[in-house]
C-alpha cells in the first residue's frame, strides 16, 4: 500500500483532523483489509492469582515521559519471546495508553505521585503487562467501549486498549487502579 494512500485514508477517516493514534488505527485497518478482523479484547473484573514469570518491574514518578521506557521494555521482551512485529506495536500502543491514563487520571498529586509497570510471561506464552496507579480509580467500563468522535479531545485510551490486546482487565483497589493488558 502506498504511503500517500495511507495518509489520505487517515485524514479522510479523521475528518481532516488526524491524531497519531487515529492514524495508527487507519494504517492497521488498511494493511489488514483482506485479513479477518482480530478478536476483540475480553474485559473482565476478576482476581488472577498466578500471573506468570516476572520479566520486569518498574516504578516511575507520574511523568508521561516514562512511557518511552515502558515501550522499550515491552518491545525488548516481546522480541525476546518471538512475538510478531505487529503484536509488539499493538501492545506498545495499548500500554502507552494505560500509562497515559495512570499519569493523567490516577495521579491526583501530579508529579508527586507514582505509577508501576510489571511484565509477566504467562504459562501459555502470552505477555501480560500490568499498569498500576495510586489514584482514585475509575468506574469499570462496560463492553464494548466506543471510540469517540474524531474531533474529541480524549477518550481513545480504553477503546485502543480493547482493540489492540487480547484481554483487558481492570482491578480497582482501595489505593488505586490496576490495568492488565494481555497479548497472546
Amino acid at each position: 500500500i502506498a504511503v500517500s494512500h495511507l495518509v489520505t485514508a487517515a485524514i479522510t477517516w479523521a475528518e481532516g483532523k488526524p491524531q497519531d493514534d487515529l492514524a495508527l488505527m487507519v494504517v492497521q485497518r488498511e494493511l489488514s483489509r483482506d485479513a479477518p478482523p482480530p478478536p476483540r479484547a475480553e474485559i473482565v473484573q476478576s482476581d488472577v492469582s498466578e500471573l506468570g514469570e516476572l520479566l520486569f518491574d518498574f516504578t516511575f514518578q507520574s511523568v508521561p515521559d516514562y512511557a518511552a521506557e515502558v515501550r522499550q521494555a515491552v518491545s525488548h521482551w516481546m522480541g525476546t519471546l518471538l512475538f510478531p512485529r505487529r503484536d509488539i506495536e499493538d501492545l506498545q500502543t495499548a500500554v502507552t495508553e494505560a500509562v497515559t491514563n495512570a499519569v493523567r487520571h490516577g495521579s491526583p498529586m501530579g508529579e508527586n505521585d507514582r505509577f508501576s509497570v510489571r511484565g509477566y510471561r504467562r504459562a501459555d506464552g502470552a505477555l501480560l503487562v500490568e499498569v498500576r496507579d495510586y489514584g482514585p480509580g475509575m468506574k469499570i467500563p462496560s463492553t464494548p467501549i466506543l471510540m469517540p468522535d474524531p474531533d474529541a479531545n480524549g477518550g481513545r485510551g480504553l477503546p485502543l486498549m480493547e482493540v489492540l490486546t487480547n484481554e483487558v482487565e481492570f482491578y480497582p483497589t482501595k489505593d488505586g487502579m490496576r490495568v492488565r493488558l494481555v497479548k497472546i
